[in-house]
C-alpha cells in the first residue's frame, strides 16, 4: 500500500471519530437544556432584595443548579481535549495527506517518463525488429549466393580436376605440369583438401556424385598419375609437400570409412604403390612407423575385391625390397595366418600375390 492510501484511510478513520464526538456533545449539550427547560430555575420569578444586583431562590433550584454546573465541569473538558486532539489529528492527516500528495505527484510524474520512455524504446524495438527481418532476409539471400557460388566453384573445381586427371594420363604432360611455378602449391593444397575431406566426411560420407567426390577422386587420380612415372616419384619423394601427400593418403586410408569410400582408397593404394617402386619411395614406406601395421589391418577389415588386391600388392612391393639383414622386427606386422588363408581365396588375383608374399616371407626368413 503507498503512502498516499494510509494517510486518507487515516483521515477517514479521524473524521469518522470526530463527528462521534460532535455528536456526542450535542447529545450532552441537548440533555443539558432539556434539565435547564424543565427545572424550576428556569421558571423562578427572582425576588429582588433591596440591595440592587442580588437575585433570590430557592435551595432546591440552587441544588439543580450545582449539579448540572458541575456536569458542565466534568464533561466540557472532555469535549474540549476531544476537540483539540481531532484538530492535531486533522492538522497532521493534513501535513500526511499533502505529503502523500506530493509524493502521488512525483510517482504520476515519474510514470510519465517511464511511459515515454516505453513509448520511446518500443518505438526503437519495432524499428530494430524491422532492421532484424530486413537483415535476414539479407542474410538469406547472401546464403543462397553462397551456396550458387559453393556450387558453382565444387562443379568448376571437379570438372577442372577431372580435365587434369586425363590430361596425367599422358606420360608426356608430367614433366610439363611437375616442371611449372605452381606445382609445389598444388601438392600442399591437394594435402591440404584430402585431410578437410576426410575430416569433414567421416562420419557422414557424401555419395560418389557430389561435386566433392568427384574433385577429391580426380586429384587423388592426377596425383597417382604422376606417381606412375619415374620422374614424378622421384620428384613426389624429393619434395616435402609430396611426401606430406604420401603420409596424407596413409591417414586417409586409416580413417575413411570401409566400402563408402572404395574408389578413392583404390586410387591411393595405386599411388601408393607406384612409389614404392621408387627406391627413395620403399624406404620411406619402409621406416615411416605404422606403415606395414596399417596396410594388415586394410587387408582384414576391406571387402572391396579391388582394394585387397591392391594392398596385397603394395605389401609385396613393399616386402620385395627386404631381404635377410632386415630386421624380423619390421615384418611382425605382415599378417602370415591371413596371407596363408589367403592363398587360397577364389580370386585368382589375390590368391597369387597372397601366394607370393608367403613365399617372400619365408624367404626372407629363411637363414643365409
Amino acid at each position: 500500500m503507498n503512502p498516499a492510501s494510509t494517510a486518507i484511510e487515516k483521515l477517514l478513520l479521524t473524521s469518522e471519530q470526530v463527528t462521534k464526538n460532535f455528536q456526542l456533545l450535542l447529545t450532552e449539550w441537548g440533555e443539558l437544556k432539556r434539565s435547564l427547560h424543565d427545572s424550576p430555575l428556569y421558571y423562578a420569578t427572582p425576588q429582588i432584595k433591596p440591595h440592587e444586583g442580588e437575585v433570590t431562590i430557592n435551595r432546591d433550584t440552587l441544588t439543580q443548579l450545582k449539579t448540572l454546573t458541575s456536569r458542565l465541569q466534568h464533561t466540557l473538558p472532555a469535549v474540549l481535549r476531544s476537540g483539540l486532539s481531532a484538530a492535531t489529528k486533522a492538522a497532521t492527516l493534513q501535513q500526511d495527506v499533502s505529503a502523500a500528495q506530493k509524493q502521488t505527484a512525483e510517482l504520476a510524474a515519474e510514470s510519465v517518463q517511464w511511459k515515454n520512455k516505453f513509448t520511446t524504446a518500443s518505438s526503437d524495438c519495432q524499428k530494430e525488429k524491422q532492421e532484424v527481418v530486413e537483415l535476414q532476409k539479407e542474410v538469406a539471400h547472401l546464403w543462397e549466393q553462397l551456396n550458387q557460388q559453393s556450387d558453382f566453384s565444387s562443379s568448376l573445381g571437379a570438372a577442372t580436376a577431372t580435365l587434369l586427371w586425363r590430361v596425367s594420363r599422358n606420360q608426356d604432360t608430367i614433366a610439363a605440369l611437375l616442371g611449372g611455378s605452381k606445382v609445389e602449391e598444388f601438392l600442399g593444397l591437394t594435402c591440404s583438401t584430402v585431410q578437410s575431406y576426410v575430416d569433414a566426411y567421416q562420419n557422414d560420407w557424401p555419395p560418389p556424385e557430389t561435386n566433392e567426390s568427384r574433385f577429391i577422386l580426380a586429384l587423388c587420380g592426377t596425383v597417382t598419375n604422376i606417381a606412375a612415372s619415374a620422374y614424378g616419384r622421384d620428384f613426389l619423394m624429393g619434395s616435402e609437400n609430396g611426401q606430406r601427400l604420401i603420409d596424407a593418403f596413409f591417414t586417409f586410408v586409416s580413417q575413411a570409412p570401409l566400402k563408402k569410400s572404395a574408389k578413392i582408397k583404390s586410387l591411393m593404394l595405386m599411388g601408393l604403390y607406384n612409389v614404392s617402386i621408387n627406391q627413395k619411395g620403399v624406404q620411406y614406406l619402409i621406416t615411416k612407423p605404422g606403415t606395414l601395421s596399417l596396410l594388415a589391418w586394410h587387408l582384414k577389415e576391406e571387402t572391396d575385391v579391388e582394394n585387397r588386391v591392391n594392398t596385397l600388392r603394395l605389401l609385396q612391393s613393399i616386402v620385395a625390397e627386404c631381404d635377410t639383414n632386415t630386421p624380423l622386427r619390421l615384418l611382425q606386422p605382415v599378417p602370415r595366418p591371413l596371407l596363408k588363408t589367403l592363398s587360397c581365396d577364389r580370386n585368382k588375383q589375390i590368391k597369387d600375390l597372397a601366394t607370393e608374399l608367403v613365399t617372400d616371407l619365408a624367404a626372407i626368413s629363411a637363414e643365409p
